[in-house]
């Protein structure tokens, strides 16, 4: 009985362990930007920094989110957040203020 207890208890925190690492490191801050006279911090956490920023100056400009990504507003402080779809659903960008 101890064995068997023993084993799932194994195998749980295998599974833990295995995946943890996808979100184990936090969002990289790629820089700031300004669009409409405000400036924004951008964080990136997948994509590269010059995507992030690319996407995220278009969507706050013409409202256009990147291909593979669907980006929304989120009020004054968050103003735009990116969220990858399909194979990159675990990739986001996004902009605050600082």
């Amino acid at each position: 009985m101890r064995a068997a207890t023993a084993l799932i208890a194994a195998v749980v925190v295998a599974a833990v362990v295995a995946a943890a690492p996808v979100f184990a490191y936090p969002a990289i801050t790629c820089g700031r930007i300004s669009v409409a006279g405000q400036t924004y911090i951008v964080k990136s956490h997948g994509p590269s920094c010059p995507f992030a920023i690319k996407g995220l100056k278009t969507f706050m400009a013409h409202k256009t989110s990147p291909r593979l990504y669907k980006c929304r507003r989120y009020g004054p402080n968050i103003p735009a957040y990116c969220v990858g779809t399909g194979k990159y659903s675990k990739r986001y960008f996004f902009a605050t203020k600082p």
